[in-house]
């Protein structure tokens, strides 16, 4: 079988195997952990007789495009909130978002990456591994985070900076600090469109293989008629501004504008997430 498979194929099938070695190993171990070290190897090589996850693998692609997801569930979770998360949550079970697992299965990934890097990858998967299925002496049981904070002796604040400034280093951007989750940042429509043309182009290669020229065509006719109606707000606003006083009032008023320009919005989110939803769907499965 391994002769017969194509690096990616090969890597999913590594991604399965680790699991199988993982659980064997190690037990019933958090979301995040699993499946952020099944990803790290399914990308390996070995160096000096240690298996070393690759710094590159192909899960960029998913962080690059959440930090512009018009969904509040697609967006980067903080790191608290990722290795709290129990299975139902990591896989979007819980929210009925399936979406949500390819954003999760990458930030994983990437702090693995780190872990590995910052030589703490061991370390945490042996304190999770020593965890004690019953507390003793009626003590409550250490949280996930209260387990990774100890391992990594940071609070997860601080560890998120370094982690994210890591990763801008790395990789050319932030994860939290330029990402357009907060309610203060203003939501740049320009690039949601980019992000949805990629995903789109994503979709052709990845579900269509590009045989399926008719129902890709449906869909770009989609995105270009979402695009389109976008264009005349700004036309209509940019007509207001020249137009004579006595003319303002026949072009859209401010806040009818906005609204129109949140329904663009909301309309290019549905579309996103069905394109997420047919990439998903064509992911491998994997058994928890």
């Amino acid at each position: 079988m391994l002769g017969l498979g194509d690096g990616k194929h090969l890597g999913t099938m590594y991604h399965e195997l680790f699991h199988l070695i993982i659980r064997t190993d190690l037990g019933d171990i958090p979301a995040f952990l699993d499946e952020g070290i099944a990803s790290l190897y399914s990308v390996s090589s070995w160096n000096n007789g240690k298996l070393i996850g690759d710094h590159r693998p192909w899960r960029l692609d998913e962080l690059k495009e959440a930090r512009f997801a018009t969904d509040i569930l697609l967006k980067i979770p903080s790191l608290d909130k990722l290795i709290n998360y129990s299975w139902d949550e990591f896989d979007g079970q819980e929210t009925k978002n399936v979406c949500q697992v390819a954003v999760n299965y990458a930030l994983s990934n990437f702090l693995m990456i780190y872990l590995q890097e910052k030589n703490l990858l061991r370390e945490l998967v042996t304190a999770f591994k020593d965890r004690p299925f019953v507390p003793a002496d009626n003590a409550d049981p250490k949280s996930n985070l209260q387990i990774f904070e100890e391992v990594t002796k940071d609070s997860i604040i601080g560890f998120t900076e370094k982690f994210d400034l890591w990763f801008k280093i790395q990789y050319n951007f932030n994860l939290y600090k330029e990402a357009p989750s907060s309610a203060n940042t203003t939501v740049n429509i320009s690039d949601l469109f980019i992000n949805a043309r990629v995903l789109l182009a994503e979709t052709n290669e990845k579900v269509f293989k590009y045989k399926e020229p008719v129902t890709y065509k449906k869909l770009e006719e989609e995105l270009k008629a979402i695009e389109q109606d976008h264009r005349k707000i700004d036309l209509s606003q940019a007509n207001a501004n020249n137009a004579p006083v006595n003319m303002v009032q026949q072009s859209l008023p401010v806040d009818s504008a906005e609204v129109k320009r949140n329904e663009i919005l909301l309309r290019l989110q549905e579309f996103e997430k069905k394109l997420r939803k047919l990439i998903f769907d064509k992911m491998p499965k994997t058994a928890n």
